[in-house]
């Protein structure tokens, strides 16, 4: 991965300065934020401070090669927000305002600071943060539950995993799971259901509203990033990314797990299901995913699934 040349950069910042202005007002500076990819689907990231040099909001431009990333992204954000209505849907992250610049689509956001990732006031801030994103995503995935039409089975459960499978980049294991799925689905001993599905939904894309935080790290969080959401997915994907990444671990998780499970209307094993069903369907529609991290991320949760760790 190359990073994208100085020049680059400002060129592109002073190009999104003038077509944001009626948004952001006149002659403010856009900082370089982050090491900017040069990527097919990579996004560039821009920061914008105020008048005592604090940051105030952040830039979100596409790239070249996926010039409409930050519009979808927008686009899906809002459908997730109205679906989980104004309680659940305030978490989502929606921009204060949106464009494009040469034929590459942007937003603005009220800028939010990352979680603090380490030492004791990562331990203090995950302590407080995690239940209540459990807790938030328990509810959002219950308010979408819908029961998947007979005419959408095929290409939504069955046709997935059969080719699960037959697929030897996944685990055996996960291959008899995507089987025993299969069957029950088509036995009508299990049903699947749509819920509402972030795609990617991990510490990185969790982040805190500093107007409510009271200058401490401790406010309401936001998560960011929904170009792949889907008011239309699949259960247990999320849950265990979120689980995984905020170290959710042994009886807690699994509590939490078999919690999640009851409130759709599932046992345990129906939720394992589940997440054969979520895996497969995601592995249909990798888009720029690499396949080999797309597979080391679901062996990841598959072993979450099983062993709590």
């Amino acid at each position: 991965m190359q990073s994208l040349s100085s020049m680059e950069l400002e060129q592109l910042a002073s190009e999104l300065s003038r077509a944001a202005e009626p948004i952001i007002g006149p002659g403010r500076v856009l900082e370089n934020f982050g090491e900017q990819k040069v990527l097919v689907d990579a996004t560039s990231k821009f920061l914008i401070r105020d008048d005592a040099g604090h940051p105030e909001l952040f830039v979100l431009c596409s790239a070249v090669g996926g010039p409409e990333i930050v519009a979808r992204g927008v686009q899906r954000a809002r459908e997730v927000a109205e679906a989980l209505g104004d309680d659940l849907g305030r978490a989502v992250l929606l921009p204060v305002g949106e464009g494009d610049v040469n034929r590459r689509t942007f937003a603005i956001f009220q800028y939010c600071t990352p979680l603090f990732g380490s030492g004791p006031r990562w331990w203090i801030q995950r302590a407080i943060v995690r239940p209540r994103l459990v807790r938030w995503m328990l509810d959002s995935s219950q308010r979408t539950a819908l029961a998947i039409p007979d005419d959408e089975l095929e290409g939504g459960v069955y046709e997935p995993l059969e080719e699960m499978q037959v697929d030897d980049g996944h685990s055996p294991e996960l291959r008899e799971l995507a089987d025993e799925a299969l069957h029950a689905a088509r036995a009508g001993d299990w049903q699947p259901i749509h819920v509402f599905m972030h795609d990617d939904l991990w510490v990185g894309n969790v982040l805190i509203d500093q107007r409510s935080a009271g200058g401490h790290g401790f406010g309401q969080f936001v998560i960011i990033d929904w170009a792949g959401a889907r008011v239309r997915g699949y259960p247990l994907y999320d849950f265990l990314r979120l689980s995984t990444s905020f170290g959710l671990t042994g009886g807690p998780f699994f509590r939490a797990l078999d919690q999640y499970c009851v409130e759709l209307g599932y046992t345990r094993k129906q939720g394992r299901y589940a997440f054969a069903n979520a895996a497969a369907e995601l592995g249909q529609r990798l888009e720029h995913w690499p396949r080999k991290s797309y597979l080391a991320t679901i062996d990841r949760c598959y072993r979450k699934l099983m062993n709590g760790r």
